[in-house]
């Protein structure tokens, strides 16, 4: 009992040198990325730091309300972006989005089952590992259903990694870094990090933040953390009760986070528990890509926009990550907005009942789960 209170010690001192090696690993890496112009470098950065961290320092993990923090004021700075001409132009859009959302869902479920009937999988993984979407709730699903949690959380958030990845080269290579021209601040090269603070508007936006966690803890629905305050904030600005403020230090701590967050997920643990089974995971991910390019270069020939946009409208990845990348880049902010709303939304009410479908009825290769 004697040592447990320095081996105790012990741990914490080096959680708390990992935690300041990624600090400084983060700001290095982010300052490389912002001076090559890469899109979303403010997240890319403390995401690809947070993977090479987590490698020698696996206990390490965003707490919970940080993260909910984070997702809070990311919904406020795209409330910042809402106008009535936002919304007309979003309006126009629906009933093509909804076609292709669910085109996505179902090319996706396709390419589950063939994996799964392949044998590439144990049981109903592959199932719940491809969803686009609502990461923590397919993992929780595949345990309930007898799959490996492990393999589907590993599945879900490298989906969610290679997919912000891939857009983020595609912005590099098509878009227009650091640019956007619907009234979102960006985080340019000259950014004064500590600007003045308009008192009353960002203290507005602190309470709306405040709101969006309450109403995701009240009401169990852990999106309206980023809904509540977008939309919430959308109000208060088109009425002109309100206006919000997010300043550009809070804003780099924002995207930090929410990098982090999908960073640290990627231990040595978690991976060398699906290590087997990787080169499967990679293809089956980037084949997810690909029948979401195909589909986004059929949704630019569709509504007429770019394809930038069209990519970014149907990509794969996670809604805060793609929406970052979105407003750092010149492109059809209404078209990705809605897009992705609406991709949350069908896969939320969709995919867990269609999966849960597909494991009754014997669709995979393992016996369907009881």
């Amino acid at each position: 009992m004697a040592d447990a209170e320095p081996q105790g010690g012990a741990s914490a001192a080096r959680r708390a040198g990992a935690w300041a090696a990624l600090l400084v690993l983060s700001i290095a890496t982010t300052w490389a990325f912002r001076l090559l112009h890469v899109p979303a470098a403010l997240m890319l950065g403390p995401m690809l730091s947070a993977i090479a961290i987590a490698q020698y320092h696996g206990k390490l993990e965003m707490r919970r309300p940080l993260v909910m923090g984070a997702q809070a004021l990311l919904g406020c700075r795209l409330g910042m972006a809402i106008s009535p001409e936002l919304l007309h132009s979003a309006l126009g859009y629906l009933p093509a989005l909804f076609a292709f959302v669910i085109a996505v869902v179902l090319a996706t479920m396709a390419l589950a089952v063939a994996v799964s009937r392949a044998g590439w999988f144990p049981e109903s993984t592959a199932v719940w590992g491809v969803s686009p979407g609502a990461a923590s709730a397919m993992v929780m699903l595949a345990e309930m259903y007898g799959s490996d949690p492990r393999i589907v959380a590993v599945m879900q958030y490298l989906r969610v990694l290679a997919a912000a990845l891939v857009a983020i080269l595609v912005g590099t290579l098509m878009g227009s870094p650091e640019a956007n021209s619907h009234g979102i601040p960006t985080i340019g090269p000259s950014v004064v990090w500590f600007p003045p603070i308009d008192g009353i508007a960002f203290t507005e936006t602190l309470a709306l933040a405040l709101l969006g966690a309450i109403a995701a803890w009240v009401s169990k629905r852990s999106i309206a953390i980023l809904f509540v305050p977008m939309i919430g904030g959308a109000f208060l600005q088109i009425s002109g009760l309100g206006r919000l403020e997010l300043p550009a230090f809070l804003t780099a701590a924002v995207f930090a986070v929410i990098g982090w967050n999908i960073g640290l997920k990627f231990t040595r643990a978690s991976l060398r528990a699906s290590m087997k089974l990787m080169p499967r995971i990679v293809a089956v991910i980037f084949a997810m890509i690909a029948l979401c390019g195909a589909l986004s270069f059929a949704l630019a020939r569709v509504t007429g926009v770019d394809a930038l946009s069209a990519y970014l409208a149907l990509s794969p990845g996670g809604l805060d990550s793609v929406l970052i990348i979105a407003t750092s880049t010149h492109v059809d902010l209404p078209l990705i907005l809605a897009a992705q709303v609406v991709r949350l939304l069908v896969v939320m009410t969709v995919a867990p009942p269609l999966a849960r479908f597909v494991v009754r009825r014997g669709f995979t290769a393992g016996r369907p789960a009881e």
